[in-house]
């Protein structure tokens, strides 16, 4: 990990409501990454799915010219 990306504080605050906005932001960020590794994966999946599937199942856009 990067140092740029190592958010990490040296030190907490001292009240508590700045700890819990700590708290939200890092929850947020952290579910704005999940959300993204979510979509990731599943662009992953179709492109494996399309690269490696039985040849039957394959898209072929010359096909699209059948409809």
């Amino acid at each position: 990990m990067s140092a740029e990306k190592d958010a990490r504080p040296t030190a907490f605050p001292p009240d508590v409501a700045s700890c819990h906005a700590m708290l939200e932001g890092v929850l947020q960020s952290l579910a704005e990454r999940e959300k993204r590794i979510g979509e990731l994966e599943t662009i992953l999946d179709a492109l494996i799915r399309e690269r490696s599937g039985p040849k039957s199942e394959r898209y072929d856009p010359d096909q699209l010219a059948l409809f």
